[in-house]
Order: structure tokens, then sequence, then C-alpha cells
């Protein structure tokens, strides 16, 4: 994967093969396993987060198409390192979603951490 070429798209346009259970791999703990680190790193990439979520419904019986995607997803990652969130543990910010009513609740996010009145 190293040498392999960037490209600048998630997911390939070619969902033909998507739902097919022919050409099934052999062994499919290396998928399970990349699925899972993927999985993990959806946390700071919130692009990815839709296409691996999608394939990880494919790891009891994942197929070679599969295994081609999330190669592709990999090579997406490779061309856009700086995409993600960084999230730094001495940085104050301030949320300010409009309040939500839930029946008699209203929640408000104003400073974290977040208050809760009831109306």
């Amino acid at each position: 994967m190293l040498g392999s070429k960037p490209c600048f798209t998630p997911f390939t346009s070619n969902t033909k093969f998507l739902f097919e259970t022919i050409d099934k791999l052999q062994n499919p703990n290396p998928y399970r396993g990349l699925i899972g680190k993927l999985l993990y790193l959806t946390n700071t990439k919130p692009d990815i987060t839709f296409f691996i979520q999608l394939f990880s419904q494919f790891v009891q019986e994942p197929t070679v198409y599969h295994q081609q995607v999330v190669q592709h997803i990999l090579r997406y990652i490779k061309a856009n390192p700086a995409h993600e969130l960084f999230f730094n543990k001495n940085l104050k910010f301030t949320l300010r979603p409009s309040v939500t009513r839930i029946g008699h609740l209203v929640l408000t996010q104003d400073i974290l951490p977040p208050t809760i009145a009831f109306s």
C-alpha cells in the first residue's frame, strides 16, 4: 500500500458488486482487522464514516470487491492526511446550537458542560 497511487474520492463509483456474495475472501481476518482500525479512525476523519460503517456490515463474509474498496479508502486517506478533526485538550470552545424542545424538557448547550433547564 505504500507504493500505491493516492485517490481523491473515498468511494468508487462502481457499486454493482456491493451485495454480491461471489468471490469470498479465503482469509477474512485481515479485512476484519482493517475495518476495526478504520472504525477507530472515524473519530477524527468523519468524511469516511459512512463508507466504513457500510463495509463493516460485511465482516462476516467479505468478498474480494469489499477488500478492493477498503484499499481504495486507504488510498484516499493517503491522499488527504490533513483532512481530519484535531481535538486539543487545552482548547476551550463554545457550542451554540439552537434550543431543542423535547416535550417539556429544554436542552441548551451554550458553554461546556451542557445545561438542562425545565420549562
